[in-house]
């Protein structure tokens, strides 16, 4: 099931109001989504992807990097740089692998 950015937005709320059970239950969708999707929101990452986010090459470098050193999963990485999805992440570090 997609969501929309709209719909998106409803989920995280519905998280904090009654939890990921709750949401998880009223809106047909996997806990470990809900939370993400509340994590997102937290972060001011929940960002309606109509729209096309450019990344330069440096800042993908300095995301890599930062996996790289440790600093955390794809996840983590991707919401402390305020990346919608974990899997650009993953995607610049078998880039830069190569």
């Amino acid at each position: 099931m997609k969501l929309t950015y709209e719909q998106r937005l409803l989920v995280a709320e519905d998280y904090f109001r009654i939890g990921a059970s709750c949401t998880a239950n009223k809106w047909g969708l996997n806990r470990d989504y809900v939370r993400e999707l509340s994590r997102l929101l937290e972060n001011n990452s929940l960002q309606d992807h109509s729209k096309y986010n450019i990344y330069t090459s440096d800042f993908k470098i300095t995301v890599v990097k930062a996996y790289v050193n440790g600093e955390g999963s794809f996840r983590d990485i991707a919401t402390r740089y305020g990346i919608p999805d974990k899997k650009s992440v993953r995607t610049w570090y078998h880039i830069y692998q190569t």
